[in-house]
């Protein structure tokens, strides 16, 4: 029998594991980008995706109910909208060119 999820371990899980998580590796790249070692940034940038993603797979899946899996997904995708952000920020800071934002995903009630 799978354990269920609620949505009070999910938010607790996202801001004790996964956030610290992702600025681990968002502090990584970004020490990365100014040694300009572009092939360790774009390894920190791959170690955010795969956190979120991990995240989402391990703990999001097993929410209590299908508000609560979206509500933990969206969440989850926002902590790697706003690294990914602040990352580009950093990069056209370096390098140039445009910056888009990425917008974040909203959440059900």
């Amino acid at each position: 029998m799978t354990k269920e999820y609620s949505k009070e371990r999910l938010e607790k899980s996202i801001k004790l594991f996964l956030e610290p998580r992702v600025d681990i590796s968002l502090n990584s790249a970004m020490n990365r980008l100014k040694e300009d070692n572009m092939s360790e940034f774009l390894f920190s940038v791959m170690t955010v995706d795969s956190s979120v993603e991990h995240h989402i797979m391990n703990n999001c899946s097993k929410a209590e109910n299908e508000n609560v899996r979206i509500k933990c997904v969206n969440e989850a995708t926002n902590v790697k909208i706003r690294a990914l952000n602040k990352l580009s920020e950093a990069l056209v800071e370096k390098c140039g060119g445009k910056l888009s934002y990425t917008e974040e995903e909203i959440s059900p009630s």
